[in-house]
């Protein structure tokens, strides 16, 4: 009889639990810049490129409106970097490859039965994995191809066969969105904290505007 009653409550325990969580997968397009936080260095442009982040979710549920959500996502980020005198000096794109995972704190607001507004907010951290540098040095007046691979390290020392990039990179997010059923479509704002090429003069920041699709499957 104990032992009946130990596996009814073990039962009761995990079905709470599942009630709690949601899981999924969610992926979008990432348009991402760095921004230049070092006061007085404007003589280099920064532009956006175009890549994707995808991965799986989590969601725990709080109450009152109120969850938790995580999850481990796979995120290109980089930027177009050039000459503010486009006519000398570089041209070029940097992509840079993170496993990234967020801690955010998200409000769903009910708009009708099936239909939710999120808004939302947390911190991020990544984990560079790879990446390039490609494009064009013209500040010779002979053009010359750049095609170098990111190296992730804390050393600031400029090396010309590859481009320096700190291996970690930390920030916050804000976001907002809707949940239909089971459905996500949300609209993020990253935007980081870290030193993103280490030999640059520069405090170049990651930031990336993302839209993304995702599904939570529910355990119960």
């Amino acid at each position: 009889m104990k032992r009946i009653l130990l596996l009814c409550s073990v039962l009761l325990t995990l079905n709470a639990f599942a009630q709690k969580f949601s899981f999924g997968i969610e992926g979008g397009l990432n348009s991402s810049t760095f921004f230049n936080q070092t006061n007085g260095r404007t003589y280099v442009g920064l532009g956006y490129t175009n890549s994707f982040q995808l991965g799986a979710i989590t969601e725990c549920k709080f109450g009152a409106g109120f969850f938790g959500q995580s999850g481990l996502f796979f995120s290109r980020k980089g930027s177009d970097v050039f000459a503010t005198d486009e006519n000398t000096g570089s041209f070029t794109t940097i992509k840079m490859s993170y496993l990234q995972i967020p801690f955010n704190l998200e409000y769903k607001i009910p708009l009708t039965k099936d239909l939710k507004a999120i808004i939302g907010t947390g911190l991020y951290f990544s984990v560079g994995l790879s990446g390039t540098e490609k494009g064009i040095d013209n500040s010779t007046g002979t053009i010359v191809p750049v095609d170098r691979p990111i190296h992730y390290t804390t050393d600031n020392e400029y090396n010309v066969g590859y481009t320096s990039a700190n291996p970690f990179d930390v920030g916050y997010n804000l976001f907002g969105g809707v949940e239909y059923k089971s459905f996500q479509f949300k609209f993020n704002f990253n935007k980081g904290f870290s030193k993103v090429l280490t030999a640059s003069d520069n405090k170049f920041v990651n930031d990336v505007i993302n839209i993304s699709a995702g599904y939570l499957f529910k355990l119960k």
